[in-house]
């Protein structure tokens, strides 16, 4: 939140349960794991950080990023997380973590854009990575290698399109991507090109 705290919210009342964290900077984006017993955390102060959800004690905090980071997400499993965000120059790399270590096992480069959205598939190989100017990617997890890409303002002609999030169907061969324009677009996982 603008407020540099990490908050957890009764969703039935609307009301704050209790506060989490209070970070150095704007928290952009915050998830819970799979079983729900940890909070990962990033913000414009490039960091990636794991809390614990009961008490908001930092568990970790992830090394690599070094411009904000806007998404993070956890694996099916909740063994791995990424982020991606802000970057510098040509590359806005999505970075990937093994939950139980603080350094990157790997960098998955090839962002020309800043990555808004990042997802695991529903099986946890495959990540979805969402950009600022209208770009899908599709990475291989265990690799890090690019699977596909695809430009949405090319293929859509929408010269100033803005992918603010996307996510992946449970059949794991649809996506659904929203952006800039207010529409939502369902279509198949992309094929091709890297």
């Amino acid at each position: 939140s603008a407020d540099k705290t990490v908050r957890l919210w009764d969703v039935a009342t609307g009301k704050a349960i209790r506060t989490l964290s209070t970070q150095p900077d704007v928290v952009y984006s915050a998830v819970f794991s799979p079983d729900g017993k940890a909070v990962l955390t990033g913000g414009a102060d490039h960091t990636v950080r794991l809390l614990d959800a009961e008490n908001g004690r930092q568990i970790r905090q992830f090394t690599g990023p070094k411009d904000a980071v806007y998404t993070v997400a956890f694996s099916p499993d909740g063994s791995t997380v990424v982020a991606g965000g802000v970057g510098l120059g040509m590359e806005r790399p999505a970075w990937l973590w093994n939950v139980g270590s603080s350094e990157p096992v790997r960098q998955m480069t090839g962002h020309t854009d800043d990555i808004y959205r990042v997802q695991f598939s529903p099986d946890g190989t495959r990540l979805l990575t969402c950009g600022y100017a209208g770009s899908l990617r599709v990475w291989d997890v265990s690799s890090g290698a690019a699977l596909s890409s695809v430009s949405l303002r090319e293929e859509l002609g929408l010269d100033t399109l803005v992918l603010y999030s996307g996510c992946w169907l449970p059949d794991g061969k649809s996506l659904a991507v929203c952006g800039s324009d207010s529409r939502l677009w369902l279509l198949p996982v992309p094929a091709g090109k890297p």
